[in-house]
């Protein structure tokens, strides 16, 4: 049986004060991201205004905690209960339809989490986009390794979360339907998937970028 790691926000040396402060603020924005406010998520968590800033700059910066929190313990759910699936990349399209259908209902959060995750650079939050994007690329990309991913798995991961994240906007702002994004995600995933295989079943050499697609079972006869 594969190993499954566990995703979380909150790292082995974090305080036991920013488990409480993400998990106060997780249950205001799963109820509406509207009404999550500094100071009631630290009267929710028994801190002081000071002490949510001294773990998160900014209503976003908590905000996004708090959806990679969620979604980090969606997918372990996931993991946990999912029927065994041989091919890699259809765990991976299993896991990305089932938090989107989850996430789907919490809108509003959902609203927040991909505009986040698309436009942190532009609205001057201070968040880091690039850590924002790996934390849920590696996610993603657990469900198609065993072990230390691949430099081709880690593209995979950061397409995924793009394409992921992109329809997920646009299904909140209701240009098109959660069907829609579910199909859209099958046929992105599989197309990506069979890319993947074609790149690790041939090896590119070349002179001078000119690449070449040479068989592995060539390379090992020479």
């Amino acid at each position: 049986m594969r190993k499954r790691r566990t995703w979380s926000i909150l790292t082995t040396n974090a305080h036991e004060r920013q488990a409480r402060i993400v998990a106060a603020a997780l249950d205001l924005a799963t109820r509406d991201c509207d009404s999550v406010h500094i100071r009631m998520v630290a009267d929710r968590a028994g801190v002081a205004t000071s002490t949510v800033y001294q773990h998160f700059s900014s209503k976003d910066a908590l905000l996004f905690a708090c959806f990679l929190e969620w979604l980090g313990a969606r997918a372990h759910t996931e993991c946990a209960t999912a029927y065994p699936v041989a091919d890699p990349y259809q765990r991976l399209v299993d896991l990305i339809q089932n938090l989107t259908i989850a996430l789907w209902k919490t809108p509003r959060l959902a609203a927040y989490a991909a505009r986040a995750y698309l436009f942190a650079e532009d609205t001057g939050t201070g968040l880091d986009t690039d850590c924002i994007r790996r934390s849920l690329s590696l996610m993603l990309v657990n469900e198609i390794c065993d072990g230390t991913p691949t430099e081709n798995q880690r593209v995979v991961g950061d397409v995924v979360a793009d394409v992921w994240s992109a329809n997920l906007l646009a299904l909140v702002q209701n240009r098109i339907s959660l069907q829609q994004m579910l199909i859209r995600l099958q046929l992105a995933v599989s197309a990506i998937g069979e890319r993947a295989r074609y790149q690790e079943a041939h090896q590119y050499s070349g002179v001078d970028g000119s690449a070449r697609v040479v068989g592995r079972e060539s390379i090992q006869g020479r």
